[in-house]
């Protein structure tokens, strides 16, 4: 019963709403949540939140400026294991964490995102040096490896490695490891 539309102008004047749930392609999402932001309405946008860093900065500007609310659908780090994990490191039982390991738990922003959410969600980064290599695999049904490779250096001192490969969504010999992480005590 959620009215749904292509036309913003029509959806707001006929219904005035408080919430848009953005889910265009994804090269869209950032200048349809730019729209909505400008007609007073709150956030919840599909990944990514926007195609290109100046345009994320945009939406987060436009957001703040407005007093609205953005939220990007597919978050990993909002998973109950790792909000617990979360918890316990905020709750200091295993004391200052050094490293963050994410190993095919979504490729990109999404392996981004949790290292930064197991390390420091507002720590500032100091360097990210990161890779993408093909290389050809013996499967008919999917003839090449696309991997993602990636170290995040927080001014902290912190460390996130990510990797990613894209037989970890259909491999049976090439599974996701999750994420992990060292810390003082653990």
């Amino acid at each position: 019963g959620v009215p749904a539309s292509a036309d913003l102008d029509a959806l707001v004047a006929d219904h005035a709403p408080d919430v848009a749930i953005v889910a265009p392609t994804a090269t869209a999402n950032g200048t349809v949540a730019l729209e909505a932001l400008r007609r007073g309405m709150h956030v919840l946008t599909e990944t990514p939140i926007a195609w290109t860093v100046i345009e994320a900065d945009q939406v987060i500007a436009a957001a703040e400026e407005a007093g609205r609310l953005v939220e990007v659908a597919e978050q990993f780090h909002r998973r109950p294991v790792e909000a617990l994990r979360r918890r316990c490191i905020d709750e200091g039982v295993f004391g200052a964490v050094h490293t963050a390991f994410v190993d095919a738990e979504g490729h990109g922003y999404h392996g981004a995102s949790l290292m930064r959410c197991l390390l420091s969600p507002t720590a500032r980064v100091a360097r990210v040096i990161g890779l993408e290599k093909k290389y050809p695999l013996a499967d008919p049904d999917h003839p090449e490896d696309f991997q993602q490779h990636g170290l995040i250096e927080l001014e902290s001192g912190q460390l996130g490695v990510f990797r990613w490969s894209g037989p970890a969504y259909f491999s049976r010999v090439r599974p996701s490891e999750g994420s992990r992480f060292l810390a003082e005590r653990g």
